[in-house]
């Protein structure tokens, strides 16, 4: 009898040290908190870097260097976009480009075959137009820690070099 009461013993005790284990938990994504940042990070940039670029409704910015309001092909959804385009970090990091590769970026407006911050922008462009488009991280990779050189929300910078409609 005394063996069996020290056996239950031991195992409640067992019980009790599994249970208490102590867990770690991963911070839950504040969206809302991140797009605080994003805009704050944003603002300064653009301030000190491009003052003329137009902040539109979905908190991105854009400027076009070279306005061709005379060509009628814009890059509007539905369209074919071929792009040239460099992207960087705000810290101006170079995360990917195309300016020297053989063939551009090709991609139908609209489509979601891009990023939505890449795809919203280049709506603004004209064929031939080159410009600036910098983005808040929920528009480009969020919170998206997977992808090799771009860290989770992080914002974005995309220069277009060289856009062709079709």
């Amino acid at each position: 009898m005394l063996n069996r009461n020290f056996f239950l013993l031991i195992l409640l005790a067992l019980i009790a040290f599994i249970s208490c284990k102590k867990t770690t938990t991963t911070p839950v994504f504040n969206s809302a908190a991140q797009a605080v940042i994003d805009d704050s990070l944003l603002v300064q940039h653009v301030r000190s870097h491009n003052p003329n670029a137009l902040k539109t409704s979905l908190g991105y910015y854009y400027d076009i260097n070279n306005d061709q309001h005379d060509s009628v092909l814009q890059a509007k959804i539905g369209r074919i976009a071929f792009l040239r385009y460099t992207g960087r970090l705000l810290n101006d990091t170079v995360f990917d480009t195309n300016v020297d590769a053989a063939t551009a970026l090709i991609f139908q407006v609209g489509s979601g075959k891009v990023i939505a911050g890449l795809d919203s922008a280049i709506q603004h462009f004209r064929k031939g137009e080159t410009g600036t488009i910098y983005l808040p991280s929920r528009l480009g990779y969020g919170n998206n820690t997977s992808i090799s050189k771009i860290p989770a929300n992080s914002c974005l910078i995309f220069e277009v070099n060289k856009l062709n409609v079709e």
